[in-house]
This record gives C-alpha cells, sequence and structure tokens, in this order.
C-alpha cells in the first residue's frame, strides 16, 4: 500500500522522472484493441518505464499477479459473477 501512495505522489509531481518496470497481464481478447494505443499513450508519458506485457485468461492472470509475476492484469469479469461478489481489495486489486 505504501508503494502505490509513493507512485501517485510521483506521477502528481511534474518535475519527477518516474523510472522502473512494469509487468501487465491482460487477456488476449483486449490486447489488440486496447494495449497498443495505451501503451503508446503510457510511453510517451513515462519513457524511462519498462513495461512487459503478458498475456492469458483471467484465472492465469490473476494467479500471476498473486505470485508476483505480474503487477497488474487487465481481466474478464468471469461469467455467473455478480456485482456483488467483487469487492476492491486493501491493495487497490480487483478480486472476488
Amino acid at each position: 500500500m505504501r508503494d502505490i501512495d509513493h507512485a501517485r505522489e510521483q506521477l502528481s509531481q511534474r518535475d519527477v522522472i518516474v523510472t522502473g518496470r512494469v509487468s501487465l497481464g491482460i487477456v488476449a481478447s483486449e490486447a489488440q484493441s486496447v494495449l497498443p494505443e495505451s501503451l503508446a499513450k503510457f510511453n510517451a508519458l513515462f519513457p524511462q518505464v519498462e513495461v512487459s506485457v503478458a498475456d492469458g485468461f483471467s484465472t492465469q492472470l490473476i494467479d500471476a499477479v498473486e505470485a508476483g509475476r505480474l503487477d497488474a492484469a487487465i481481466i474478464n469479469k468471469p461469467r455467473g459473477a455478480s456485482h456483488s461478489m467483487w469487492r476492491r481489495c486493501s491493495t487497490k486489486r480487483w478480486c472476488p
């Protein structure tokens, strides 16, 4: 949680150069439509941040985030899951 707050603070400061690595997972169905433009915009704003992307099924990506192999993932809502089944976690991740 402290890392997220620190990152937000750095991003809000215009004179700070943000560096580092981000590993992102995304479901294949979204990768082609969302990823190219989003990565281009991110790279323009934060050229010193290295981004790696992995694709997979939502369950695989969730497991990878929980295991620390990915920093974040863009996933599909599981079929049959109601809104009440999903809640915002204290770590700022979406989880069942």
